[in-house]
């Protein structure tokens, strides 16, 4: 049996479509299309005997007639035809190979059967496949989309890799939503070959990629993933969202991928002792990635909150404190800068309460905390300083303009140089500061806002309590993790 080398799938030079069809309702021709569309730099062939040509490329009959060496090869044929189709990869050389097709061990002992077949095939040729029974595979750093469906994220350093291809253009969809793109989206489908554990090992290696997220369902091989998962967070943080940890999950995933999901006891157990981050949803899990974008660990679980109101701050404490931070009072030195800056009613105490932010400059308070011996970090809730100001902008650029529409125009414009001030604090002072746009605004232009502030800043801006606490939390998370991996305690 020959090794197994992952670059060949995620960085090929030339890509095959076995089964590509001038139908456009064919999964094959969603493909190739993708492939087309989406601009990849290497060269393109399609595979289909019976057409003379798809989406103006030259049909082969066959793997081996293509003339140039094949890298990958997407397999979209009929169940009856993938083993042929594999063999013929075997034959022309080709080193990966996605099986796209379903109708193997996920539904019964017959298509098990011809799923050992094709398994046996490709591990003694050396041939890294993906699948069967998945949605393909993105590589955005190749510009490369052999995906049968139309998600389209950008360019990033965040690997997705999933049990389930649905699961894993949620999560992708969602970070580029929240202005963050990713490197891979890897759909591992039935697992006959390749398996999470040898997708994690490769993307541990890969410098291309800050964070992995994986969704997984069920674990083949526990010695060889709890292997990997060590060496991916060794090097950068994994987040993990385990489904099927229920008796009705768990009979889920076996009619889906013919995953065993195991015990949660014991594997909860690896995840906690390999530093791995868990997720309990798809939001929580892309919350938690972001928190890794351009932001420092923190050296410890001290964290400061700073709000415009006290209920703001009530909210905050309490969700920190359930996800393990301390929410420390404040010393001395620090309460007296405070004192310097905020009107004497101020909460003198951890939160901060600005007193809707009447009076000083945002950027001073921030500093002050920063410069604070008992804090590790920092969140901002919403606008916390120089209220007065803004709204002396907003009426002087106001004009005709509603009242509403004023105020959501002149908030967000003063909140955009606010936040890159956050930054420049965050990269000065090497504490993480997450901060949150909450305002009384349209959730659309919050949402939109936030978004574009994260992509062009490339430091992830939040809109709610529950995303930052999510977020600064598994900051801590990982930080702790790897203090105690260096000190050996």
């Amino acid at each position: 049996m020959q090794s197994i080398d992952l670059k060949y799938l995620l960085y090929p030079g030339s890509v095959a479509v076995a089964g590509a069809s001038a139908s456009p309702e064919k999964f094959g021709h969603r493909v190739l299309f993708n492939i087309i569309n989406k601009g990849f730099k290497g060269r393109v062939y399609q595979v289909n005997p019976r057409e003379k040509e798809v989406l103006g490329l030259e049909s082969f009959p066959n793997v081996c007639d293509i003339p140039g060496a094949v890298d990958l090869c997407v397999i979209t044929v009929p169940t009856a035809g993938v083993k042929s189709v594999i063999e013929d990869c075997v034959r022309k050389g080709v080193r990966a190979a996605i099986v796209i097709t379903s109708g193997f061990s996920e539904v019964g002992a017959e298509g098990a059967a011809l799923e050992a077949e094709i398994a046996a095939l490709a591990r003694r040729a050396g041939l890294a496949l993906v699948g069967p029974n998945c949605v393909g595979m993105i590589s955005t750093h190749r510009s490369l989309y052999c995906h049968m469906m139309p998600v389209y994220p950008f360019k990033g350093s965040i690997a997705v890799v999933a049990q389930s291809g649905s699961v894993a253009d949620i999560i992708s969809l969602q970070l580029c939503d929240r202005g963050i793109g990713i490197s891979h989206l890897i759909s591992a489908g039935n697992e006959a070959v390749l398996r999470i554990g040898d997708y994690l090992e490769y993307l541990a290696g890969d410098d291309r990629v800050s964070v992995v997220l994986s969704y997984v369902e069920g674990i083949r091989d526990g010695r060889r993933f709890a292997d990997a998962i060590k060496k991916v967070t060794a090097k950068k943080p994994l987040i993990m969202l385990k489904a099927g940890s229920s008796a009705a999950g768990a009979r889920a995933a076996r009619s889906h991928t013919a995953a065993l999901a195991g015990s949660e006891e014991v594997i909860a157990s690896l995840l906690r002792q390999a530093g791995v981050i868990r997720a309990d949803s798809i939001e929580e899990m892309v919350d938690m990635a972001c928190a890794f974008s351009n932001q420092p660990l923190p050296v410890g679980n001290r964290v400061g909150i700073i709000a415009p109101g006290g209920g703001w701050g009530v909210i905050g404490a309490d969700v920190c404190s359930r996800m393990g931070l301390e929410v420390p009072q404040l010393d001395r030195a620090t309460l007296d800068k405070l004192d310097a800056i905020l009107p004497p009613i101020w909460s003198h105490n951890n939160p901060v309460d600005t007193v809707a932010g009447v009076k000083g400059e945002a950027e001073d308070m921030v500093q002050a905390l920063l410069e604070s011996p008992v804090l590790d970090g920092l969140m901002v809730l919403g606008v916390v300083g120089g209220v007065q100001s803004m709204w002396k902008y907003i009426e002087e650029r106001m004009g005709s303009k509603s009242m509403t529409e004023g105020f959501a125009h002149g908030a967000i414009e003063r909140f955009e140089r606010y936040y890159r001030d956050m930054n420049v604090l965050k990269d000065r002072y090497g504490k993480p500061v997450l901060v949150s746009l909450i305002l009384p605004v349209d959730i659309d232009i919050i949402a939109g806002t936030a978004a574009r502030l994260t992509k062009e800043t490339g430091t992830a801006c939040y809109t709610s309590f529950t995303q930052a606490s999510r977020a600064y939390s598994a900051l801590n998370k990982y930080a702790g993790y790897l203090r105690k991996s260096n000190t050996g305690r």
